[in-house]
């Protein structure tokens, strides 16, 4: 069974003009299996597989299976659809790479989705069979997405149902999506909580959620349904974190909490969940289950904002009775806008932050950049550096990395990057993202400071942790991985992943569109 669709590709070796092997010379076979492998070292895809396939076999070699993904891998990367379904069997049965039976469903679907009809038909056989549940799930997510075959969701529920059975929670999970699309919410919640039993967290959160919904759950159904919401949380679902962290906003079932849902926000916003992201920003406005923070605040509104939440950002801007209209974080807000605006008014940013300054450290401090800065209308920047300290000397991160940021330019004071270096690890270790990216950056660079890819691996790991990687920060982090600098164990696969993501600027943005 493992092996029997990996050998479609050797019609290539005894095709056209080649003869029987027990008629042909010993040294005819020798160079023909030679022309293989320099087709193959040239980079040609179908060669390159076959050659894969030998060493899986140990057939013309000795078995490596380490020198088959190797080979198979060259092919892949070539779109050769054949090979995508060997790496596929790699990765099933853990030889030549760890185990991972969702890379090895990805692989096959891919390969079947290519055109790899042989593979589909003899699974799909297998699974009849009963001939474990992969082959089951294989087949019916083939059905369900049209992968390779038209879509047929009747084919799916038959092939689900088979790994069903058996107790696969895959499979459960796939029923229950299944279900839910079609509007049988029973049959679907259900079907979802016969996987969360077997421990599928997906699944878990999909059975809360229906149960959290339900107007005729029981007192008993709620309540494990917290507990199914919780596990899953726990386990990095960032939906269920947003979740969890609305019902403790709302005493929903739960006892309300605005501490613990602050911390659930927070959690789903560090990995990028926009409602989340949302969610914290009001709590931070309002001071609601954490300390105000204007600043921070802004942070997560330009996340959320760049990913959908616009719309409300205008509506909050507008609203005088439910919004911000007229309410010292809108002042700050014109504030910050002016003072980042393409021709930016810092004199203006500085009139505007006045008006609040009593009642916002934030204004106080913004007013003081302005003073330092060369267009304000009447720049002070001794003045500036006094004031700054003055707030720095209470542990506040921001104000430190100001007046950072002064001694470094020699603003207001005398040039000290020893000062400078100092205040941003004061106001890094005190929780500042921005800071902590500057100073990683310090560290790579060895700016102001002798480098240390070490030091810059753990401040941008700092503000990794807290979902605010500078864009600049995250490629140099990405480097980091690539290369296996500061200590790293090299993770090409996270550096990717980075390098990906999305760490532009969305504060700017949002505030010019003010």
């Amino acid at each position: 069974m493992k092996r029997i669709y990996i050998f479609s590709m050797l019609a290539f070796l005894f095709a056209g003009n080649t003869k029987a092997q027990d008629n042909a010379s010993a040294t005819a076979a020798t160079d023909s299996l030679k022309v293989i492998v320099q087709q193959a070292e040239k980079g040609n895809a179908v060669a390159q597989n076959i050659v894969g396939t030998w060493y899986y076999n140990g057939k013309h070699y000795a078995q490596d299976y380490g020198k088959a993904f190797q080979w198979w891998s060259a092919a892949a990367a070539q779109k050769n659809v054949e090979a995508y379904g060997n790496l596929g069997l790699l990765y099933q049965y853990g030889r030549g790479v760890e185990r991972d039976s969702v890379k090895a469903l990805r692989l096959y679907v891919s390969s079947i989705n290519g055109g790899n009809k042989q593979l589909l038909q003899q699974r799909e056989t297998l699974a009849e069979k009963g001939k474990d549940n992969f082959n089951s799930i294989l087949a019916g997510i083939c059905y369900q997405e049209g992968k390779g075959v038209a879509q047929n969701t009747n084919r799916a529920i038959q092939l689900f149902s088979l790994a069903a059975k058996n107790n696969s929670a895959d499979a459960y999970r796939e029923l229950g999506f299944i279900y839910q699309r079609t509007k049988k919410e029973d049959v679907a919640q259900r079907m979802f909580a016969n996987a969360a039993k077997l421990g599928d967290i997906p699944s878990a959160y999909q059975y809360a959620k229906t149960v959290i919904k339900s107007k005729s759950a029981t007192p008993a159904q709620s309540q494990e349904a917290v507990s199914y919401l919780i596990k899953a949380a726990e386990a990095g679902n960032l939906q269920a974190q947003c979740d969890l962290g609305m019902l403790y906003y709302q005493g929903n079932i739960v006892t309300k909490d605005m501490p613990n849902a602050v911390k659930w926000f927070k959690t789903a916003a560090t990995g990028g969940w926009p409602m989340a992201q949302w969610n914290l920003a009001l709590c931070l406005i309002d001071g609601n289950g954490t300390e105000r923070n204007y600043d921070e605040a802004i942070y997560w509104l330009g996340e959320a904002t760049a990913k959908g939440y616009m719309k409300m950002f205008t509506t909050q801007c507008n609203d005088s009775e439910k919004g911000w209209k007229d309410k010292p974080f809108m002042t700050y807000l014109k504030g910050m806008s002016l003072y980042f605006a393409e021709n930016k008014d810092v004199t203006g940013a500085y009139e505007t932050f006045k008006e609040i300054r009593k009642d916002v450290p934030e204004a106080q401090i913004m007013m003081s950049v302005c003073l330092a800065n060369k267009n304000y209308k009447k720049p002070n920047a001794k003045k500036a550096f006094k004031e700054l300290a003055k707030v720095a000397e209470t542990g506040n991160a921001v104000a430190q990395f100001y007046v950072a940021s002064l001694y470094e330019a020699g603003n207001g004071t005398d040039k000290d990057t020893e000062k400078a270096v100092q205040l941003y690890k004061q106001a890094a270790d005190g929780g500042y993202a921005v800071a902590q990216c500057y100073l990683g950056d310090l560290f790579y660079e060895g700016r102001l400071t002798k480098q240390s890819y070490a030091d810059a691996v753990r401040y941008y790991q700092m503000a990794e942790a807290q979902g605010q990687l500078t864009e600049t920060a995250a490629l140099r982090y990405a480097q980091c991985l690539t290369d296996g600098l500061g200590g790293l164990t090299k993770d090409t696969e996270k550096a990717e992943a980075l390098k990906k993501r999305d760490f532009k600027n969305h504060v700017i943005p949002m505030l010019r569109t003010l």
